[in-house]
């Protein structure tokens, strides 16, 4: 996302412990969980622990949205 902090809205009682090899983690909390993390190799292998959804009025989760949707169109 070429951000090098995100303020977000971690809302979950839930983390990924543990990776499996093929995951890199992307981004923390600053308690350590895992907040996001990449499949590299893969057109939009991303996945975000925090609620993109609810951030819509910020430029980086409407760049996140549009990238997935212009993958998502892609044959």
């Amino acid at each position: 996302m070429d951000e090098g902090e995100l303020q977000v809205n971690s809302l979950h009682h839930q983390g990924a412990k543990e990776l499996a090899p093929a995951l890199k983690p992307a981004a923390y909390a600053p308690d350590g969980l895992v907040e996001g993390l990449e499949l590299p190799g893969h057109p939009f292998g991303m996945a975000v622990q925090w609620h993109p959804e609810w951030l819509t009025d910020q430029p980086v989760t409407r760049r996140l949205f549009a990238a997935f949707v212009e993958v998502a169109g892609k044959d």
